[in-house]
């Protein structure tokens, strides 16, 4: 709850009617689910102005309402706003950033703040699912982890809630600045830094310095947990004045995995010689997510056997080696994001499974590489070329780059399909699979490779 001059307060807007001591019980940001007594704040989006919608907050029952300046005469004429409080800022997105920061200074509990290139919402699930057996837990939902994301995941902490874990995301610098500030986290997790985002950073060590921004914000001699096996990421980390708690699988460090194998589809380690593990998942890069929310969980107290029994039981969200068994034929959905670290780490995933099985590979494009996506793209097909994967459909502007650095690494070409959309994937894929098959469709978000799978399981299951 608020008062009306608190949030005049935070973001040091100017009422310009109603009454300072009204009380406000939320905030929200979308007029569609508005409640009684919420103060909806009008955001301007790329595709939509929250502006526009102001009526319809109105008539669902806003208590009032967060503009910006420039829309203040036309909006203040509404007559269901006569009376009721209207805070006018510069800025409605940085001002949701700025209560949501007031809102985060009432509460003492330790926040874990999860950023880096690869495995961010994993290894924030990761650690909320450790830490959720003795304490209640606030995370974001899904990857609410953007300027929007984080302050409505920190609006939702209440007197209940003993610690927060909150992914943050960034595709441009002092992103993760900005959205530490508002967190005010005092331990961090850093899980890898790798090429993503190549189209708003120069290199690879600016994206390390990117991330590495949210140590800025940490008070003094607090915990920062961060991969050992990222040399980029450990030498910008140890510029900071932070205690360093390394985990890792090649170097010496706090957390160790030793050990790795994949037995009947669960993926075994050992952590320090001492503790065994086991993961429902496929994939080394989902042993270093465990081994970060295993440091955060024994930082913070959780029992080891405690955290064996939480994680053999972990289950990935959907879109993230998501597996759909169907018509003799198992589908591994990567759909969530995509770049050459995690593209790399999902092949290795698919051909870790040491079986007769045939290894397909559906690649959709990656996005946000800027100047370097020709290159990269002909760099994963290069890698792709010289392992076992049997087929290659590629779908996408850069799917004929993958397919020429197959081509170029010794892949036959008649194992290789070029596609313009998913009509075209889909008929190759009708053809060419049989029973036994493994599928792993792998793409950026925007590409939406998913709808391909549907479609696929979907005719199989018509076929069963």
């Amino acid at each position: 709850m608020f008062k009306v001059n608190e949030i005049i307060q935070a973001t040091r807007g100017r009422l310009a009617q109603g009454r300072t001591d009204a009380e406000i019980q939320q905030i929200t940001t979308d007029s569609r689910v508005v409640k009684r007594g919420q103060l909806f704040v009008a955001l301007k989006g790329e595709r939509f102005d929250g502006h526009d919608f102001v009526k319809d907050a109105l008539d669902n029952g806003a208590a009032g309402v967060l503009i910006e300046k420039k829309r203040l005469a036309e909006i203040i004429s509404l007559k269901k706003l006569i009376n009721k409080p209207t805070i006018v800022v510069k800025n409605t997105t940085v001002a949701l950033g700025q209560i949501a920061r007031f809102h985060r200074q009432k509460f003492e509990i330790p926040l874990i703040a999860v950023t880096g290139s690869n495995g961010k919402t994993t290894t924030k699930e990761m650690i909320a699912s450790l830490l959720s057996s003795d304490l209640d837990v606030l995370k974001n939902q899904d990857s609410y982890n953007n300027q929007i994301g984080v302050p409505l995941t920190l609006l939702k902490l209440t007197a209940s809630c003993e610690v927060a874990v909150v992914e943050m995301g960034m595709n441009h610098p002092r992103e993760v600045a900005y959205l530490a500030d508002i967190a005010l986290p005092n331990i961090a997790v850093l899980t890898n830094i790798g090429f993503a985002h190549l189209e708003f950073f120069k290199s690879i060590v600016d994206i390390a310095r990117a991330k590495c921004e949210l140590l800025q914000a940490l008070p003094k001699r607090s915990v920062a947990i961060v991969n050992a096996d990222d040399a980029n990421l450990m030498h910008e980390a140890k510029k900071y004045r932070v205690k360093l708690v390394t985990f890792g699988i090649d170097n010496n460090c706090a957390y160790r995995a030793s050990g790795i194998r994949t037995e009947n589809g669960i993926l075994k380690f050992t952590l320090n010689k001492k503790h065994e593990f086991a993961l429902q998942m496929l994939g080394a890069c989902n042993v270093y997510n465990a081994l970060a929310a295993i440091a955060t969980g024994d930082t913070l107290g959780v029992d080891f056997e405690d955290m064996q029994k939480k994680l053999v039981a972990f289950r990935l969200s959907k879109l993230r080696m998501q597996v759909i068994k169907t018509g003799g034929i198992e589908f591994i959905v990567d759909c969530y994001n995509a770049n050459p670290s995690s593209m790399e780490a999902a092949v290795s995933a698919l051909l870790s499974v040491r079986d007769k099985k045939r290894k397909i590979l559906v690649c959709g494009d990656m996005l946000e590489l800027g100047k370097y996506s020709r290159k990269h793209h002909k760099s994963i097909g290069s890698l792709i070329g010289r392992s076992c994967i049997d087929r290659l459909v590629t779908v996408g502007r850069y799917g004929p780059d993958v397919a020429c650095g197959a081509r170029d690494a010794g892949m036959d070409r008649e194992s290789i399909y070029s596609c313009k959309d998913y009509n075209a994937a889909i008929r190759i894929l009708k053809k060419e699979l049989k029973p036994g098959d493994e599928v792993l469709f792998k793409g950026s978000r925007r590409i939406r490779l998913e709808i391909i799978c549907e479609r696929l399981a979907n005719f199989y299951k018509q076929k069963a």
